[in-house]
């Protein structure tokens, strides 16, 4: 039988909005998703990607704090105190 394989070669780079999310997991505050609008990144090979990407993050790293999900949703999406709270 012939052994089948899948590769990539390319990574495309979008940069998508955030939007107010209905994550339940949320602890205090709104929660963050990510919106449907994006604009599209740069293009480039995989090894390339991979060799300048950095390390990853740790979960505790990733996690984004009560004010920080706040502020980013009311001073760079315009989303109202109200809107924040429902």
């Amino acid at each position: 039988t012939e052994k089948k394989s899948l590769g990539f070669d390319r990574i495309h780079v979008r940069y998508f909005d955030q939007t107010i999310g209905d994550h339940p997991n949320t602890s205090d505050g709104p929660p963050i998703s990510l919106d449907w609008k994006y604009e599209d990144g740069e293009s480039l090979p995989v090894e390339e990607y991979e060799n300048h990407r950095g390390r990853r993050r740790t979960l505790k790293e990733m996690t984004i704090g009560y004010y920080t999900r706040r502020n980013t949703l009311l001073w760079h999406y315009g989303y109202s105190e109200s809107a924040l709270k429902e």
